[in-house]
């Protein structure tokens, strides 16, 4: 449950799972990438270095994608 950061970046939450983050960042929209630390180890490396660090607060962060992030075509995570 994230209103601060809902109503400030004026945009709605979408959740999912760890293993869907590869296919959401393909789309190329820039999400806000928000994940607890715990979290944020269990991703594979090569979704970790698409994200890029923007914040945090206490035990979340919050993430943007890299430059150019997309998946290369056929890859899938």
């Amino acid at each position: 449950n994230l209103p601060s950061l809902t109503y400030y970046a004026d945009r709605v939450p979408e959740r999912l799972v760890g293993a869907d983050l590869a296919e959401r960042l393909d789309r190329g929209d820039a999400p806000l990438v928000v994940i607890a630390d715990t979290d944020r180890d269990r991703l594979p490396a090569d979704v970790r270095a698409r994200l890029r660090e923007l914040g945090r607060s206490g035990k979340l962060r919050v993430f943007e994608p890299v430059a150019g992030s997309l998946t290369p075509a056929g890859k899938r995570w």
